[in-house]
């Protein structure tokens, strides 16, 4: 009967430094507890029908009598930078529980945590951090979890699984890149539509489908799990209609004229990679749309949206996290729409890029003259840890530009570094290179800051030399269908899907026909033996779609 991706050891202590950031820096959204904790303001959310989701947990015994709290996830800000924590009851026998009201319509991505110093985030029977859990709420309804393990008290017990493939409704054909969650262990389906979630103690657990596109309705039941045995759970997913969404948007008076304003969201085509990068962070500004500048000085984007998505946004100038939009009070801003069933225009006005106390700083950087002129320079910040790279605006001249708003107020010292096309730790300036490095610092203050940098050689990038003749053996003339091909590496990173356009260019320049792409998978358990796509580690099907459509667009061949 049926009625994630996991954070590496390195990915946890980064969490655990967040969290701790956080705790110093007075940002924790805890909630007091409440038997109805208030519902969410009307600026995040254009929703008026709320449904009463209680959440009853079971955690291990040890955990008795310590205060238990249930986290409501922000993953376009980053799920551990912006949670709504609320602090559960005790109801006595390792059980706890809480009452939240939530738009119905929602599709929520949470977890459990314990309120220690700092917060500790429940882990998998196989001793990995949860990344999330789904519920999808459609009306009042009771959510039975069960915490398996924390990091200072491991799963003892027994486990199964629950496997499955997915198919589409109305024409049965396989879906691939479907993420599916349950008991707080993620899955991705494979190119076959199947998943195997592994790892997850006996009992009903609530199993959630959806797709990163939101192109799929989201399909949700419970799953029950026998010690050591397997849970089939086939399933089909309804085709979502879709319709044209319209957003306007009025910028903060004062902005700089002709600043570039994009979306980011909780869907695939406006950033969100599903995973957490550097810093937490789950959105990549590159990956995500620029609106286009009105005459009058607002901003429009038109998107195909399917009907019913939650659609968790924000307008940014950065990503979710940096030169995001935030609420008059300071807060980080969260929009939410559930998109109706026919076309739809939104008017937003964003209340300040800022936060207070803390003044702008503006960076301008003059790159060596041997940058390709296709290139993007990026600049990335290290306030707890590197964060994702985030793309400069161009001066002309060899000059770049960032204007830098927020969250300026988290951090006394704050680290930053240049880089070409988004690939920090791969191509920084040589001065400031490399994994280990804390980057130049500045100091936000209450007072504007003008800072102008020269970067004297990137890393892997060097100054032409002096010609040299080469005496080479006469090469005869391929004849017509000789393969003349490059083969990608295998590694891959989320950044590198916005400038894979280049790489063809440049594969197309040199005369070459045939591109070998190299997908890979992830062995994410040793006993049994497990391989499947990640996210974060594993291309995506969708950006392996468009490589091909990008490669014959170009005239190469693909393999």
């Amino acid at each position: 009967m049926y009625s994630g991706h996991s954070l590496s050891p390195k990915s946890g202590l980064i969490v655990s430094a967040i969290l701790i950031f956080l705790f110093l820096s007075g940002c924790s959204a805890e909630q007091p507890a409440a038997e109805t904790p208030p519902t969410p303001s009307a600026k995040e959310t254009t929703i008026t029908s709320f449904a009463q989701v209680t959440f009853d947990v079971t955690v291990p015994s040890k955990t008795a009598g310590e205060a238990v709290s249930i986290d409501i996830l922000d993953e376009v800000t980053g799920l551990a930078l912006n949670p709504s924590r609320y602090k559960m009851d005790s109801k006595g026998n390792d059980h706890y529980s809480i009452k939240i009201p939530l738009p119905i319509g929602s599709l929520v991505k949470y977890r459990y945590g314990r309120n220690t110093n700092p917060p500790m985030i429940e882990y998998t029977p196989t001793g990995k951090q949860v990344h999330y859990r789904l519920v999808q709420v459609n009306a009042p309804m009771l959510v039975n979890d069960l915490i398996s393990a924390w990091m200072d008290q491991p799963y003892t017990g027994k486990f199964g699984r629950i496997t499955g493939q997915v198919l589409d409704a109305q024409t049965h054909t396989p879906l691939p890149n479907l993420l599916v969650v349950a008991g707080g262990v993620q899955a991705l389906t494979s190119a076959d539509g199947k998943y195997l979630i592994e790892g997850i103690p006996p009992g009903v657990h609530n199993i959630v489908v959806s797709s990163l596109d939101g192109s799929y309705e989201p399909f949700q039941q419970g799953a029950q799990v026998t010690a050591d045995l397997n849970t089939p759970a086939p399933i089909q997913m309804v085709p979502a209609q879709l319709v044209n969404v319209t957003f306007i948007a009025s910028i903060p008076a004062g902005s700089m004229k002709g600043i570039p304003v994009r979306i980011v969201g909780n869907i695939l085509s406006l950033g969100n990679t599903f995973s957490e990068l550097w810093g937490g962070i789950s959105t990549l500004a590159a990956r995500a749309p620029l609106m286009l500048l009105l005459p009058d000085g607002r901003y429009s984007l038109n998107l195909s949206l399917p009907v019913g998505l939650d659609l968790r946004y924000k307008y940014t100038v950065g990503d979710g996290f940096w030169n995001a939009e935030h609420t008059k009070d300071g807060s980080f801003r969260v929009r939410q729409l559930i998109v109706p069933g026919s076309n739809v225009t939104i008017d937003d006005s964003i209340d300040t890029w800022q936060t207070k106390g803390v003044e702008p700083v503006t960076f301008t950087v003059t790159v060596p003259s041997n940058t390709p002129s296709s290139d993007t320079i990026s600049i990335q910040f290290n306030p707890f840890g590197w964060t994702e790279p985030i793309p400069m605006w161009p001066l002309g001249d060899r000059q770049w530009m960032y204007l830098l708003y927020s969250p300026l107020q988290l951090a006394n010292n704050l680290g930053y570094r240049y880089c070409r096309n988004d690939q920090c730790d791969l191509a920084d300036d040589a001065e400031t290179s490399g994994p280990i490095s804390h980057g130049r610092i500045i100091t936000p203050n209450p007072v504007a800051q003008n800072i102008k940098d020269e970067v004297k050689q990137w890393v892997w990038l060097q100054s032409a030399s002096a010609p040299t003749t080469v005496v080479a053996a006469n090469i005869p003339v391929r004849q017509a269908g000789f393969f003349a091909g490059v083969e990608l590496l295998p590694k891959y990173r989320p950044s590198w899907q916005p400038y894979v356009v280049q790489g063809f260019n440049r594969i197309q320049q040199i005369g070459a026909n045939w591109v070998v792409l190299d997908p890979t998978w992830t062995a994410t358990r040793s006993n049994p033996p497990v391989i499947e796509p990640v996210t974060g580690k594993d291309a995506y099907w969708q950006d392996l779609i468009q490589m091909v459509v990008w490669a014959q667009d170009k005239g190469l061949n693909i393999a």
